[in-house]
């Protein structure tokens, strides 16, 4: 993103945001070439003074478009403005989208660190065939640390494409899935898991401290 006006000293992590189209005489207001469309877990990778103007910076983000992806023909000669559904977080007067190679290597969907396999996962993946390593639906118990159940999170059809001793103990296995978990837990509500996973609040009324976003949670 070149030309993006802000301060330049923004978090590394921004979460979920929204690119929308400026509109202007040529693309008015109304026109569906203005879509917003969002990206996920957005990081911050580098940032510069913009040589065209030192007020403002060239901004290279990485991050993942949603189901819906990007507009067929977004307007983009009036610039893009960035929010988060909570707060204006800029304008950019120009973008560029820069795509991985299609031969670029990506880990593994979901991965399982640091299980104790029950006796039918063991035999699962002594067995090893592509039968044998399809779990079909499962479920994936979120437990604090404490042990007690804080939440559940559907795995549909994954499979399991690969295991190795994990470092974590021994007897633990590091398992990897085709398909991880969903709903997936925002980059922005992660904060509010890790405290959860510490175990349960001691302190009252915590939760006014955010948004009703995060309260959602």
């Amino acid at each position: 993103m070149r030309g993006a006006a802000g301060t330049g000293d923004g978090a590394d992590r921004l979460g979920d945001i929204w690119l929308r189209p400026e509109a202007d005489d040529r693309c008015p207001e109304g026109s569906e070439r203005l879509d917003a469309w969002r990206l996920v877990d957005v990081r911050v990778t580098g940032s510069r003074r913009s040589p065209a103007d030192a007020e403002r910076w060239d901004i290279t983000l990485d991050g993942v478009e949603d189901f819906y992806g990007e507009p067929d023909d977004p307007y983009l000669e009036a610039g893009v403005s960035l929010h988060d559904e909570r707060t204006w977080l800029g304008h950019c007067r120009d973008l560029s989208i820069i795509l991985p190679p299609d031969d670029e290597p990506s880990g593994p969907p979901f991965q399982l660190l640091g299980c104790a396999p029950s006796e039918a996962l063991s035999a699962a993946l002594a067995t090893g065939t592509r039968r044998s390593l399809r779990l079909d639906e499962a479920e994936l118990q979120i437990l604090d640390r404490t042990g007690a159940r804080l939440a559940d999170r559907l795995v549909s059809a994954p499979e399991i494409s690969g295991w190795r001793p994990s470092p974590l103990g021994d007897g633990l296995l590091d398992i990897d899935l085709t398909d991880g978990p969903y709903p997936q837990i925002p980059v922005w509500a992660r904060p509010v898991w890790n405290r959860w996973l510490t175990g349960p609040p001691t302190e009252p009324n915590l939760w006014a401290a955010y948004p009703a976003r995060e309260r959602e949670q």
